[in-house]
């Protein structure tokens, strides 16, 4: 289809409408994985940066079991 090209899709959830489009690509597109990144709305304090802090080590950890492959701090620079 269009989206062949791509070989996933991450998205966090951030509104219902984003949630459902996660929820639709898992039902539709299958074979390409979507990955939904749960992030607070913001970002002020210990607490939200925290969660931010371990949502982004778990997409890290999805992307790199994913890709078979480790993800560089400094390769994403």
């Amino acid at each position: 289809g269009e989206l062949a090209h791509l070989a996933g899709v991450a998205v966090s959830n951030s509104s219902d409408a984003v949630r459902m489009l996660y929820d639709l690509w898992g039902r539709h597109l299958a074979p390409q994985p979507a990955f939904l990144i749960d992030v607070p709305a913001i970002l002020e304090g210990e607490t939200n940066r925290a969660v931010f802090r371990q949502a982004m080590l778990g997409f890290k950890a999805e992307l790199e079991k994913f890709t078979g492959k480790p993800v560089d701090a400094t390769a994403l620079r």
